[in-house]
């Protein structure tokens, strides 16, 4: 659904992604490592999703499970994301 995939180590987006789906490839991240948001819009999203198992609580979580990959990628979109909007996308 997100229009991002790997090229080696390097993560190639794909141009004409909006705010709002770069936000969702970065949480995507954190869903399919089980974290539970705390927003209701990413809730509903990665909720709707067969693959998705929420079972860490923000209090529970941590940054470390994420491999070099993982944290590359994050602050990669991230970069990309808030390049695009000073504030990144504010999801509700």
């Amino acid at each position: 659904e997100i229009l991002i995939g790997l090229v080696g180590s390097e993560m190639c987006i794909e141009t004409g992604l909006t705010l709002r789906e770069l936000n969702y490839a970065k949480n995507e991240i954190y869903a399919r490592r089980g974290y539970i948001f705390t927003s209701q819009e990413l809730r509903d999203y990665f909720g709707s999703k067969s693959w998705y198992n929420g079972t860490l609580t923000p209090d529970q979580f941590s940054t470390s499970i994420f491999n070099e990959y993982e944290n590359g990628n994050i602050q990669l979109l991230q970069r990309y994301e808030y390049s695009l909007s000073p504030n990144g996308y504010q999801p509700y």
